[in-house]
């Protein structure tokens, strides 16, 4: 009995033995009243209103191949105060908790994208602590952890978000060796 209902909620969810995506989340900021799924240029695919701070979307019944989008917190007094979250779509639940602390977790390349955030701040508190740092000696200290994260991901979503949205700051070099690497976007559902 057991195995046979284990079998069914694993299959249920994408009908064909592909799971499919939900992300499920709260935030402590009482500001936003909305929260939407959208593409990496920002358009808006899906929306919902939070309730004491929550929020659910199924965003796709089945995923053959990974993808990033965003989550978008909008606060309704201030359109220019939003919060963009990156997120990857695959087959599973996919959970954010979005305080003083951000935390995603639940699927393998949303946890990639936890330890991506979580090296950006290490990087950027090292940053912080140095003195005497030219706007160059930064750039190529950023550019080199962004070269080394799409490198470490280049054959998956998280790569290829990393590569569209901090790609432009990347040195040439950098943006010439990572190009050379990262697989092409696969066609989305």
């Amino acid at each position: 009995m057991t195995l046979a209902s284990a079998t069914f909620l694993t299959t249920s969810c994408g009908g064909t033995g592909q799971p499919g995506c939900t992300l499920t989340g709260h935030t402590t900021f009482t500001e936003y009243n909305k929260a939407y799924v959208t593409d990496l240029d920002r358009n808006r695919l899906d929306s919902v209103e939070l309730t004491d701070g929550s929020f659910t979307f199924h965003v796709s019944d089945s995923v053959d191949a990974p993808y990033a989008l965003y989550l978008t917190l909008e606060d309704p007094k201030d359109p220019m105060n939003e919060m963009n979250m990156p997120f990857i779509v695959e087959a599973g639940e996919i959970r954010m908790e979005l305080g003083e602390y951000i935390r995603i977790s639940g699927t393998p390349q949303n946890r990639g994208v936890q330890q991506f955030l979580d090296g950006l701040q290490t990087c950027k508190d090292a940053v912080m602590l140095k003195k005497d740092l030219t706007a160059e000696d930064i750039r190529d200290i950023f550019s080199d952890y962004y070269k080394t994260q799409i490198s470490l991901n280049k054959d998956n979503a998280l790569g290829r978000y990393i590569y569209k949205a901090y790609g432009s700051r990347l040195t040439d070099t950098d943006r010439e060796q990572v190009e050379a690497l990262i697989s092409p976007e696969p066609a989305k559902q």
